[in-house]
């Protein structure tokens, strides 16, 4: 009866905080696991930033990759892996790999955007390949972010007249081409665009 029940729903109680006790150190385990790899990505950022130093950036680079897969991707370390990457791209930039270092600061950035060194790295990467435009967005981010950020203006000044340049260049290769065309089937006629000049209005 119910000495029977009552001693039943203790059995069930018993069973009930050791799964909850079970299930306790299990995340334990696997919090002091994620510690462990995120301890351990610090470690290995830290040789990587010695190798960096001594400007060995093939095996900085190597620690970095390493910190990137040690690393938890959980929210709570966004920041930090944020910055792996920008390491990394800092290694790319040294050995003149703009297009890995493009790549890395957009992953980086994507784990935190208000990163202004970062932002830095990218533009002038973007401004070695002659994307100016993109060079360009990126600096004025800087600024948005911190307007005393040194000769920010002036950076931003030469890329403009940079993209400007090359807006004029390729409307005149443009037009160049353009005109050999129409001198090639004016040709069949026996003409050139030169037969046309083309009278000014005056005012």
């Amino acid at each position: 009866g119910f000495a029977d029940t009552k001693e039943t729903i203790e059995n069930t109680n018993e069973n009930i905080k050791e799964t909850i006790e079970k299930e306790e150190e299990i995340i334990e385990l696997k919090r002091e696991e994620f510690e462990k790899d995120l301890n351990k990505a610090l470690e290995v950022k830290e040789e990587g930033n010695n190798y960096f130093r001594q400007k060995n950036y093939l095996e900085a680079l190597n620690k970095y990759s390493q910190a990137i897969e040690l690393c938890p991707e959980d929210i709570e370390h966004y920041e930090q892996r944020s910055i792996f990457y920008g390491n990394r791209a800092a290694c790319y930039s040294s050995l003149n790999e703009h297009d890995l270092v493009i790549a890395d600061c957009t992953s980086s950035l994507e784990l935190n955007n208000n990163y202004i060194k970062v932002l830095v790295r990218r533009s002038q990467s973007y401004e070695v390949l002659e994307k100016y435009d993109e060079a360009l967005a990126d600096m004025k981010r800087v600024i948005e972010l911190d307007p005393s950020y040194p000769r920010g203006q002036d950076i931003i000044n030469r890329l403009q007249k940079k993209s400007d340049e090359k807006l004029e260049k390729m409307k005149t290769e443009a037009f160049g081409k353009l005109k050999e065309l129409g001198n090639s089937i004016l040709g069949n006629f026996g003409m050139s665009l030169d037969n046309f000049k083309m009278e000014q209005d005056k005012t």
